[in-house]
């Protein structure tokens, strides 16, 4: 997305006065700086969300099997859940508060896929894609939630050792 905004600057078909930078950006490219801008923040808080699973998995604080210590495990992974969510949305507030052209990240998220579908015109014959790509995200968070709300929970299989006795 960068190297489509450099293209655009070596081009020069933009008016380069501005009252700051940033505005300059939101003006002249507004796909490439909205798209470049959102993706960083999803996929900052996205790092962060994925973080946390790994803790819960790796250390198997919320494991259905019975063990010794699984009321501890559990005290454990609700603090490491608590803890991840409190970073996670003092993160979401300091960055709405660093969004001077949107009020919040979902303004900025309706207004990015307002783009996606102003710019997936035909005018270039790859750019429909970008409202394919907005379409099949869209489906797999829908999907991804059905499936969690309809699957019932599974235990862990883990590998069940055998102990032989030597005769």
């Amino acid at each position: 997305v960068s190297t489509a905004a450099y293209t655009k600057n070596l081009h020069g078909d933009f008016d380069p006065i501005s009252t700051s930078g940033y505005m300059l950006l939101k003006r002249e490219f507004e796909y490439e700086f909205t798209m470049t801008r959102w993706s960083f923040i999803v996929a900052l808080l996205s790092f962060l969300v994925a973080t946390a699973n790994r803790i819960l998995y790796e250390f198997k604080l919320f494991s259905l099997r019975p063990t010794p210590n699984r009321q501890r495990r559990r005290i454990i992974g609700t603090a490491v859940c608590l803890l991840m969510s409190s970073l996670i949305f003092h993160l979401l507030a300091f960055l709405n508060s660093t969004l001077i052209c949107w009020n919040s990240l979902a303004d900025m998220t309706i207004d990015l896929l307002k783009l996606i579908v102003k710019k997936g015109s035909w005018k270039k014959p790859l750019e429909p894609l970008s409202l394919v790509a907005a379409t099949t995200g869209i489906g797999s968070i829908i999907y991804a939630f059905l499936f969690i709300k309809d699957e019932p929970a599974q235990p862990i299989q883990g590998s069940k050792r055998r102990h032989h006795r030597k005769k």
